[in-house]
């Protein structure tokens, strides 16, 4: 009774009720979850409760980040087999229940038990089960096929993101797609048909083996997906394009046979289907292919690709660009901004064509802009800009620019157009041209560009937004020039950055990202600055520690309003990061005591959105005052710990590093005291199984920079690290897995640069003879490095010949070392080194060693 009444209470969002079922599940999951299944399956109890306790259920096996739901499958492991039936049991017999609404939940429940148990070739009673019931009523037929889907839609996701998980078994799948094709015939009444499509576009990502026999292929291709887009319903026919889409992009080698019958499907779709959605379905199944094939191509180009271009695209163009151009003109002027609508499918379509035919889009698309962008339509200008603005990204800038010229005026008098969604796409396309193709603009038009941005910025937040984003790509592409005594961003400087700051004081501000767009634009102005305005930097900083004081005393008290402050500091922390790589030492000493407070503030606030941003500023003001930093590391060190601590937080983690690694560098001995903590979290780190793997490398290069901070008392470390490089030089990969190659040489050069840390640390520290306990594990590391079998990438092999110079220059009058000179790998690296100053350095070093 005391279960049933709180499950009924939670159904209706009672905080009080919710706690107590977690509660439950924390403290007794053996005794909960049977329950909560028992629950679900009694015909005696209220329905509303049984479906809570079926969502629950399901609940307390799906877990929202990897380590969660680890956890909570080894939860569900250590019940007992006994146990595990019974809830099992239970939800077979709510799968059968007379009401459809119990039927779903069960299904829902059930499909999360699937998904842990039938990787690993448990529950075999469950695909007889659902067979069995699609016997039964309409709506238990339906509760089989959404039990399927859920289960296959799970043990995808499961498969792609928790590390280990097995591969679902090819006799497995055949079991279950013999099951869903019972259910995809068009005699089967829609709602059934909906689900067994559903199931079987979940099932898409397992049947490589199915695909590879005509048979089978031509079973899914032809008699269920094919067929299905010829559906009444607009839900089977979605359905069918949307898992045609899927087709492309996992099995496009077998996609040939096929591609006359889906280019008349899609394109009969794209011009007369009466349901948007379908429409969107169909030009998202090209986006696809043309994905597919701009990959295809880049790897061909490299040597790597093992699939053959069938280039669907080109041969597509004639006839579909002409709908997808269509699509442009029917813009949604009431969509919300992350909704997706015909129009900005066929703009991601065509901008996707682009990339992959490259320069012969353009005499496809240029005649429809050409005509329409003097219109009387307000859609059909707007859409001869989108349609031009997608076009942008993928042709070379020599067979744009022309058209890039020749757009400029006729974009600046669109500013001024009387529609604003005109407006908007004239500005974005203007910031696209600056962003792919500057050369082609004309200098003397920059200033004019910039003058007319500086209007925009009064109007609207989303055209403001844009305005702002166009003047971030303007000053970006002048970064190469910032050496220089002056540029085209010299002249309105001022200007820009004062209008930039006003906007982020607008009241509208938090409206379509404007403030974080509009001091991300300043941040880009001031490090696109030449040397002839910083008198005017000067005067900014102290301006912007201003803005940042008053930020941090902003009250808030809210959640969002948390949110909108530390977003809003962390936009000043990028502001800070640009000034401080801009002004020379001289001009931030002054301001370097304020900056400073204002950074550790904002890392003593519980929330971290602003935290890597600030670290990052830190890591900006130790480069530029270099050894006067030393005085803050009695308060940034704790700080620091606590950041790299976070190992579940990848890359707020990594920011802590780096800017660990920017002080050691900068503040070297003064590092000495805080030694046994920085080094303890690192080690810690290191062993830490279940933190993200690309931590690795990280880590172990910032022992290497930390040591050469401590010099000579890193000795007390040495033990422990000679262990876990040693560890972590062990490290292999097969040849054919790319992905973990990767790491692996990541991971070695990691190593390489720890070993070349610490022996340069015990150079400077007079303590070259504690280097020699190490030798033994690196040299048998470089010896492994010189064979094929490591499949040692270029900087790799570059980097351990460095090592093997120093180790050569700084050990090479020791007898074994001299012997180890002559050894035949060293020849073999040298061999392979493809950096030949390197390399003939190195070559040096040795023959001097081994000659002396």
């Amino acid at each position: 009774m005391d279960l049933t009444t709180t499950l009924l209470a939670a159904s209706k969002a009672d905080k009080n009720a919710e706690a107590q079922l977690h509660q439950w599940t924390e403290q007794n999951y053996a005794q909960i979850a049977p329950a909560l299944a028992l629950e679900l399956a009694s015909e005696d109890k209220p329905e509303q409760a049984r479906t809570s306790a079926g969502l629950f259920l399901k609940n307390t096996l799906y877990g929202k980040s990897v380590k969660t739901q680890q956890i909570y499958h080894a939860r569900w492991k250590a019940l007992s087999a006994e146990t595990r039936k019974s809830i099992k049991d239970s939800l077979m017999l709510a799968l059968r229940s007379n009401l459809p609404s119990i039927a779903h939940f069960g299904a829902i429940a059930a499909s999360e038990v699937a998904a842990v148990e039938l990787p690993y070739r448990e529950w075999p009673e469950l695909l007889p089960t659902l067979t069995a019931n699609l016997e039964a009523a309409p709506h238990i037929q339906q509760a089989a096929f959404e039990c399927l889907g859920y289960s296959l839609e799970r043990m995808g996701e499961l498969e792609e993101t928790v590390p280990g998980w097995p591969e679902l078994q090819p006799d497995l799948v055949d079991k279950m797609l013999t099951t869903i094709v019972n259910g995809v015939s068009p005699s089967k009444p829609e709602p059934i048909r909906i689900r067994a499509l559903t199931a079987l576009r979940n099932s898409l990502v397992f049947v490589k083996k199915n695909m590879q026999v005509a048979e089978e292929r031509n079973f899914i291709m032809r008699q269920a997906l094919m067929e299905a887009t010829r559906s009444p319903d607009v839900s089977i026919r979605k359905l069918a394009y949307e898992s045609l889409d899927q087709v492309a992009e996992l099995y496009y080698e077998h996609l040939q046979d096929y591609m006359s019958n889906i280019f008349e499907l899609t394109t009969q779709a794209i011009r007369t289907d009466p349901d948007e959605s379908v429409k969107i379905a169909a030009i998202e199944f090209w986006s696809t292919v043309a994905t597919v094939e701009m990959s295809i191509i880049d790897e061909q180009a490299l040597g790597s690709s093992s699939l053959a271009c069938q280039y669907y695209t080109k041969s597509a163009l004639p006839n579909l660009v002409p709908l997808i151009l269509g699509t442009l003109s029917q813009q949604d002027e009431h969509i919300e901004e992350d909704e997706i609508d015909l129009h900005s499918t066929g703009a991601l379509c065509l901008q996707t064509i682009s990339q992959t035919v490259e320069d012969i889009i353009i005499p496809s698309v240029m005649p429809f802009v050409n005509q329409n962008i003097s219109s009387d339509n307000w859609r059909l200008r707007d859409a001869a800009i989108v349609a031009f603005s997608c076009i942008l990204d993928g042709p070379d800038t020599q067979a744009v620019a022309q058209y890039v010229s020749q757009s400029i005026p006729v974009l600046l008098q669109s500013f001024e157009d009387p529609n604003e969604t005109v407006r908007q796409s004239a500005i974005f396309c203007l910031s696209t041209i600056c962003k792919l193709h500057t050369i082609a603009i004309q200098p003397a038009q920059v200033h004019g560009i910039l003058e007319c941005l500086l209007k925009k910025l009064a109007e609207s937040p989303k055209v403001a937004s844009q305005a702002c984003s166009a003047i971030y790509n303007i000053a970006r592409s002048l970064r190469d020039e910032t050496d220089q005594d002056t540029n085209l961003m010299s002249q309105p400087m001022m200007t820009l950055l004062q209008s930039l700051f006003q906007v982020c004081d607008r009241s509208d501000a938090s409206e379509h990202n404007l403030r974080a767009t509009s001091l991300e634009a300043a941040a880009e102005v001031i490090s696109s600055a030449a040397r002839d305005v910083h008198i005017i930097l000067v005067q900014v900083l102290p301006n912007v520690i201003d803005r940042v004081e008053t930020a941090l005393k902003m009250p808030s008290l809210s959640k969002e309003e948390n949110d909108e402050k530390y977003q809003l500091l962390s936009n000043w922390c990028i502001l800070y990061q640009a000034l401080l790589r801009q002004l020379p030492k001289e001009a931030v000493l002054p301001h370097a005591d304020r900056c400073m407070a204002t950074l550790l503030q904002i890392l003593q606030m519980d929330n971290s959105i602003s935290h890597d941003e600030a670290f990052m500023a830190i890591g900006s003001l130790v480069d530029n005052v270099e050894g006067d930093f030393a005085k803050y590391l009695d308060y940034i060190i704790p700080l620091l710990i606590k950041g790299i601590s976070k190992f579940e937080e990848t890359n707020a983690c990594k920011t802590a590093i780096g800017t660990l690694v920017d002080i050691s560098v900068n503040c070297g001995a003064n590092l000495v005291r805080f030694g046994d903590q920085l080094v303890s979290v690192l080690f810690e780190c290191l062993k830490d199984s279940s933190v993200d793997r690309s931590l690795k490398p990280v880590v172990i290069s910032c022992l290497g920079d930390l040591a050469m901070a401590l010099q000579g008392a890193y000795e007390p470390y040495m033990q422990v690290t000679a262990m876990l490089l040693m560890q972590a030089a062990q490290q292999q990969a097969p040849a054919d897995d790319e992905d973990l190659l990767l790491f692996i040489n990541e991971l070695r050069l990691a190593v390489l640069e720890a070993y070349m840390g610490i022996l340069i640390a015990f150079e400077d520290g007079n303590k070259l003879h504690l280097y020699m306990q190490l030798l033994q594990n690196i040299i048998g590391f470089l010896q492994y490095l010189a064979t094929p079998a490591s499949c040692a990438d270029e900087q790799v092999v570059i980097k351990a010949v460095t090592l093997l110079g120093d180790i050569a220059r700084l050990l090479g009058s020791n007898d074994s070392v001299k012997a180890t000179l002559k050894a035949p790998f060293v020849m073999q690296l040298l061999t392979q080194c493809a950096d030949v100053s390197t390399s003939t350095w190195t070559n040096e070093q040795v023959n001097a060693a081994v000659q002396s």
